[in-house]
This record gives structure tokens, C-alpha cells and sequence, in this order.
């Protein structure tokens, strides 16, 4: 095989493998070209680039067996459905891989976290940002050493990652994969997945994959946990039911008493539409009172904060345009 042919042979094996066209787009450094296809040290370099950024184990992409994962048996999936052991590691190695760098390139905590904490201790912390929204909550993540982004590239084509939870090197990063303009409920995935890591769901595998969206799936024991942690830190309460009074309630109606609920209670006015969608089990309706109380850019919003707080000179340039391009889904043409 000559040298030009090593960069569609890399394509073929990772497709064949079972990666995504944007996930290998992605991942295929900017400097590779026509000039670089002809030098084997080139080739050498965009192998092991790959595979970093892929979590893939680098040898074996230079034989013919095709990738093998370097975190394949350490992550824990929730309403995994029928994913083969292969999409299982490459999703696994995805988000080590991805939260390897976020941690890397994190600022140190600037808030203490005491051991054996609950949500009442982050409701507090919260309280003392001045409120208890997505923007507050995004922000105590970042202080207590938690990267939060939200990615635009996914590795396998069809099967989506609602959030994950990874750790590495002892500090954990949550990395968002279902895009939402409803504040509420971002903030609510990521307290649900706060609750994975100081309920020690994640103690023995470095990731926690939740496959399936944890407000409207049916849960298992960890999953409604994590959830009623969510709920304690957003709303001070374990269980939050709602009097949905007549059952011919419109979207306005809803948005109406969700907002005179919040005033009251000062809890948002989105997370109360939820929670009642969950109890009744109306998301029609829920969305349509979601669209009322407003739509929001949430994903552009929760990147722009770690642009922010991400320290770049952790990073080489490649690694840079690397995080740009999971942040963004803009693909690099190879």
C-alpha cells in the first residue's frame, strides 16, 4: 500500500469499526494534506493523533485487525438498549478520551468539597451564587473542578449519548450529548449527573454513560437517585408532585401557573413544566409551555463559559482545534 492510500485505509478501518463520519472528520488533524499523505513520519503522526483523540489503542492502527480501545471495559451505561460491546467501547473511549482533555486544560477547583456531601450542600452553594438556574449551576461545576461542555460530535451514527460522566486522573468532567434550548432541563441533566459522581456511581469505572434522557425514561435504582439528588439540589425538596387540577389544561395555562408557581416558590418555572410532564406523562403539552417561557441558545451558552474557563496553554494547537471541533460539530476536511 503506498503512503497516499494510509489515510483512506485509516478512514475505511474506523468506518468499518463503527465511528461516525463526523466523529472521524473531527478527530483528522487540520495539517493533514496531499503533501503530508507522501511522508511516513506524517502518517506515523496522524495514527497516533487519532487515536488519541479517539481513545483508540495506537498500535492498532498499524496493523489490519482495525481499532481496539484503550478504555473499552470502563464505563457503566444506563438504558443501553441493544448497543454491541464494540459501539459500547467506542462511545466509552470517546468520553474518556474527550474528558482527558477537558480535566487536562480545567482550572483547580476554587470551591472545597467536603467529603460525603448531598445536593443540600450544592443548593447552598448555589444559593450563595445568588440563585438556583442553569447559568448558577454550570458555574459552581466549574468551581468545584467539574468541566461542563456540551459536545456537537458523536462517535457512533445512530446512537446518541443523552450525558456522560467521566473521570480521569481523579477529577470527573460532564460532557452533554442531547442539545436543548430549555434551560430547565439541561440544568437538570447535569445535576442528575453530579448526583452520579458524589453518590459514588461512579466508583470502579472511570465513565457513567446515561444512553436515554433520565427525565422522561423509567429508571433503575441509580438512576432515580441521581434524580432525586437533582431534584434536592434545584428545589430543596425530594419529591416535587404537582396538582395538575383540570386535565383540559392549555400550554398557556400551564406556562401561567408554572410562573406564579415559581414566583411562589422560587423554583423555576421550567423544572415545575417538567416535572409535571414526567408525572403525567404529557410532554406534548409541557413543550408547548416550554416554547412560552422562552427558548434559549443553552449549548452555545455552556461552551462559551468553558471557552472561558479552560486554560488554552494546557493545550497544543491540534488539541485546541480538537476541542473546537467537538464544541462547534464542525468537521475538519480531510
Amino acid at each position: 500500500m503506498s503512503l497516499v492510500d494510509e489515510g483512506i485505509q485509516l478512514r475505511h478501518q474506523l468506518r468499518s469499526a463503527g465511528y461516525s463520519g463526523l466523529a472521524i472528520d473531527a478527530a483528522w488533524p487540520e495539517w493533514w494534506g496531499t503533501e503530508a499523505s507522501t511522508s511516513l513520519s506524517a502518517v506515523t503522526e496522524l495514527k497516533l493523533t487519532v487515536a488519541r483523540r479517539l481513545g483508540i489503542t495506537p498500535s492498532s492502527l498499524f496493523g489490519d485487525q482495525g481499532p481496539t480501545f484503550s478504555w473499552a471495559d470502563s464505563a457503566r451505561f444506563k438504558n443501553l438498549g441493544t448497543t454491541s460491546l464494540r459501539e459500547q467501547g467506542i462511545l466509552s473511549s470517546f468520553g474518556v478520551s474527550l474528558a482527558g482533555l477537558l480535566t487536562r486544560g480545567a482550572p483547580e477547583a476554587t470551591v472545597d468539597v467536603p467529603e460525603n456531601i448531598g445536593a443540600a450542600w450544592f443548593r447552598e452553594r448555589l444559593e450563595e451564587l445568588g440563585g438556583y438556574t442553569l447559568r448558577h449551576l454550570v458555574a459552581l461545576c466549574w468551581a468545584v473542578g467539574i468541566p461542563v461542555v456540551q459536545t456537537h460530535v458523536f462517535p457512533l451514527p445512530q446512537k446518541r449519548m443523552h450525558a456522560v460522566t467521566a473521570s480521569v486522573r481523579g477529577r470527573s468532567a460532564i460532557i452533554l450529548g442531547e442539545s436543548t434550548f430549555y434551560p430547565a432541563k439541561a440544568a437538570f441533566t447535569i445535576a442528575h449527573e453530579l448526583g452520579h459522581v458524589f453518590l459514588g456511581h461512579t466508583t470502579g469505572a472511570p465513565t457513567f454513560i446515561d444512553v436515554a434522557d433520565p427525565v422522561s425514561e423509567d429508571l433503575d435504582a441509580e438512576e432515580s437517585a441521581a434524580n432525586t439528588f437533582a431534584l434536592r439540589l434545584l428545589t430543596g425538596r425530594a419529591e416535587f408532585e404537582i396538582r395538575a387540577g383540570e386535565a383540559a389544561y392549555t400550554a398557556p395555562q400551564l406556562a401561567d401557573a408554572a410562573m406564579s408557581a415559581s414566583a411562589a416558590s422560587g423554583i423555576d418555572a421550567g423544572l415545575i413544566v417538567l416535572m409535571l410532564a414526567r408525572q403525567v406523562d404529557d410532554w406534548p403539552r409541557a413543550i408547548a409551555a416550554l416554547n412560552l417561557l422562552g427558548r434559549e441558545p443553552v449549548a452555545q451558552r455552556i461552551n462559551q463559559l468553558a471557552r472561558t474557563m479552560l486554560r488554552m496553554d494546557a493545550f497544543n494547537a491540534d488539541e485546541i482545534a480538537y476541542l473546537e471541533n467537538v464544541l462547534t460539530g464542525r468537521s475538519t476536511s480531510a
